[in-house]
């Protein structure tokens, strides 16, 4: 069992053809394992656990990112480094949503944008302009980063515009 899937597991389907009816015993199991039984369309499960793969398996992609990143400059426990901010980030984003977003695309920093696109390569910097693109859009469409700063940071994190490393030519 893996301690990311609790809260994750069987769901009651709902649906004539596809129902999918869960016994008591299995019910008491997903509520001892963690979780919270409760009904979802068959129609929505592939888009239910795009939902959970993406905000669970990626971020394992991103924490493993920054791990890496900090190592390569010298940190030996990256986790402990992370640990508090991504632990508080985590919460916020849970409790707030996309309120809880700070940092320099939410500011509309351009500048240090400019940096990290710079000194970031490889899969890491791929990351790092799609998730700060996506960031973007999210904080634009609800008008939290400052207007005059959308247009330059949409063309600083578009492809063809950012600097490109020696590792990605």
């Amino acid at each position: 069992e893996h301690a990311a899937s609790r809260g994750a597991f069987d769901i009651e389907s709902l649906g004539e053809e596809s129902a999918i009816a869960l016994t008591d015993p299995d019910k008491r199991r997903i509520v001892d394992l963690g979780g919270d039984p409760f009904p979802l369309a068959e129609a929505d499960r592939p888009r239910y656990h795009a939902a959970l793969a993406h905000g669970s398996n990626h971020l394992v992609t991103l924490v493993g990112q920054a791990q890496q990143t900090l190592r390569e400059i010298g940190i030996d426990d990256p986790s402990r480094v992370l640990r508090p901010l991504l632990e508080a980030s985590l919460e916020n984003a849970l409790e707030r949503g996309d309120k809880a977003l700070t940092g320099p695309v939410g500011r509309g920093d351009v500048e240090t944008v400019r940096a990290h696109l710079s000194v970031l390569t490889g899969d890491v910097l791929m990351a790092y302009r799609a998730m700060a693109r996506a960031t973007l859009e999210r904080a634009a469409r609800r008008r939290a980063v400052p207007a005059e700063s959308v247009d330059p940071m949409t063309d600083l994190l578009h492809e063809s515009n950012n600097p490109v490393s020696e590792e990605d030519r």
